[in-house]
């Protein structure tokens, strides 16, 4: 199929193995989970594409068409590694010799950076026990994605943190209206849907997903150093790998176990309006 056109195609979970693709588009394609082991991917142009979690297993794709890519997180790549994206959150791995906070905004209290004895790592930990700390960050929403072309997609936002910190996602509109708040916390809360229990010295880690809709065009992302009333406790109050990224065409979920292979392409007006009828009666479902 070399020359062949997939611009804007819908290619999820479909298997390419052993095609001859040369010269080949797929500018702005959901590739997400497809299958290219030993596909000769010559020239192929996936500008914009989604090769989230995509095999590229036996092929000779290059550095180049991978930059090219909107995202290639999780994909599995031909040296054996899987693809990564950057991370969204400026300073979300503390780094230890730049600004005091690099890309947060301070709201309240002190917040400092501490070194880890164990790994090296740099961190974010409560100075001022008095009152607590607040810190937060904004990203604009329409810089990494396109709400026409990915309408179903979800913000991933995963943190490590103490259960003396609450992390809290919001997805806002251009003049700040909270649309859609996520939370993950230690403590129970009547309206949040994410519950992390443990014990005081242990650690929390997780993601906190949120579907993006077409109103928002930020998103925030707060964390909340909680004050202590023991000052011995100060140090269990602490923040890292702050990690926030894009998920981009999650219809593909829906996809899975269905007997259906999606190969049109979005100039189908009736199968547009058929396949996203579809993929809404199964998000009703999974709510």
């Amino acid at each position: 199929m070399p020359y062949t056109n997939f611009t804007e195609a819908r290619l999820m979970i479909v298997s390419f193995d052993s095609a001859h693709l040369s010269r080949s588009v797929f500018r702005h394609a959901n590739v997400k989970d497809a299958q290219f082991l030993d596909s000769i991917l010559d020239m192929v142009d996936f500008t914009r594409a989604n090769l989230q979690k995509t095999n590229f297993t036996k092929t000779q794709i290059t550095e180049i068409q991978l930059r090219s890519a909107l995202s290639v997180r999780g994909a599995r790549l031909p040296d054996g590694m899987p693809g990564r994206d950057s991370n969204l959150i400026n300073n979300g791995p503390v780094v230890c010799d730049s600004s005091l906070v690099g890309g947060w905004e301070l709201q309240a209290g002190k917040i400092t950076r501490k070194m880890s004895n164990v790994d090296s790592s740099c961190y974010f930990v409560l100075q001022s026990y008095d009152s607590g700390a607040v810190m937060l960050q904004r990203i604009n929403l329409s810089e990494v994605w396109d709400s026409h072309l990915w309408s179903y997609s979800q913000a991933v936002l995963y943190a490590r943190t103490t259960n003396g910190v609450l992390i809290q996602l919001n997805g806002m509109s251009r003049r700040g209206k909270i649309i859609d708040q996520r939370q993950s916390s230690k403590f129970r809360y009547a309206d949040n849907s994410i519950h992390i229990f443990y014990s005081d010295i242990a650690s929390i880690e997780g993601n906190i997903t949120m579907r993006l809709h077409k109103e928002m065009q930020m998103l925030e992302i707060l964390v909340e150093f909680r004050a202590h009333s023991n000052k011995t406790r100060l140090n269990d109050s602490w923040c890292e790998d702050v990690d926030l990224y894009i998920d981009y065409g999650t219809e593909s979920e829906l996809l899975q176990g269905m007997p259906l292979l999606i190969l049109q392409r979005k100039n189908s007006k009736h199968f547009e309006e058929f396949f996203n009828s579809l993929c809404n009666i199964f998000l009703v479902c999974l709510l």
